[in-house]
């Protein structure tokens, strides 16, 4: 019996061996998962650890990004300190302009007034100048006519003295035609009349010769006959006036020329003349008709 007991304690002990083998099977079954998850939580660990280290580089580069941020924070935060500074400075300027154009328009409203007033008088002013205006144009109108008037009177008074001017620069002529026919070079024998120059043209074919001119030759101013140092006979058409134009020298010249055609004698063109034309300045020149120069004293009536 004790064998049997031994046995069965033998038996219970092996049986309490495999329950206690079996116990560290599941024990070491679940060591190993605790190790595999060990293991596991290791490598999630060292991935983790990866991870925060490349979080803290991004943190570092972050921190860094941020003092820069930081830093442009702070010098915008001075500038714009600075400009509220400045802000405030233009604010005063602009209180002092809003004042100063505040005082500017008080004067504006001042001068408006005086404007005002002054445009008030100004109309008042315009109102009397047109009436001024009116009474000026009216007596324009009548020292308009004033002035027609004098000068039709004038214009009278200058044709009704003509003849007597023409009369009296012929008389002059008359007084130094001897001097003319010196200037000549020829001696004066005596100033032909109307009825001695009739004679001399019926003496001669005049017909082709127009009505208007026969009679200007026989009213010429003078005709002056007058003899050279070897007593040839000569004569001078002479046409006197104030002023010679170019009527007295076509006239002059035109009468010269048919004293040579009714006589065969040679006949000179004569103007005796305070003053000339300018327009027949090239007559004179050319020698077509001869400028005899009278002065004051010539003029004076006796």
């Amino acid at each position: 019996r004790t064998v049997d007991q031994r046995l069965d304690a033998i038996e219970s002990g092996q049986d309490e061996i495999r329950a206690d083998v079996a116990e560290l099977k599941d024990g070491q079954k679940r060591l190993e998962t605790r190790v595999s998850n060990l293991e596991t939580g290791q490598q999630r660990l060292e991935a983790g650890q990866e991870e925060l280290r490349a979080g803290q580089k991004e943190l570092s580069a972050g921190q860094k990004r941020l003092e820069t941020r930081v830093g442009n924070l702070e010098t915008g935060q001075q500038k714009l300190e600075a400009g509220q500074e400045e802000l405030r400075a233009g604010q005063q300027k602009l209180e002092a302009g809003q004042e100063e154009l505040r005082a500017g328009q008080q004067k504006l409203e001042a001068s408006q007034q005086k404007l005002e007033t002054g445009q008030e008088e100004l109309r008042a002013g315009q109102q009397k100048l047109e009436t001024g205006q009116e009474r000026h144009e009216n007596v324009q109108q009548e020292l308009r006519e004033g002035q027609a008037r004098l000068e039709r009177a004038v214009e009278a008074i200058r044709h009704d003295i003509a003849p007597l001017k023409a009369a009296h620069a012929r008389n002059s002529a008359l007084r130094v035609s001897y001097r003319i026919c010196e200037d000549l070079g020829l001696d004066e024998v005596r100033i032909l009349q109307r009825d001695e120059l009739r004679a001399m043209m019926r003496r001669t074919d005049t017909a082709a010769i127009p009505r208007s001119q026969r009679h200007s030759f026989i009213e010429a101013d003078a005709i002056i006959e007058a003899v050279n140092d070897a007593g040839e006979t000569h004569y001078v058409a002479l046409e006197a006036s104030f002023t010679a134009d170019e009527r007295d020298t076509s006239r002059a010249i035109r009468n010269a020329d048919y004293l040579t055609q009714f006589t065969g004698r040679p006949a000179h063109a004569v103007i005796a003349a305070l003053r000339i034309d300018n327009r027949i300045a090239g007559d004179i020149t050319a020698g077509a008709v001869r400028w005899c120069r009278l002065d004051e004293n010539d003029l004076e009536i006796e």
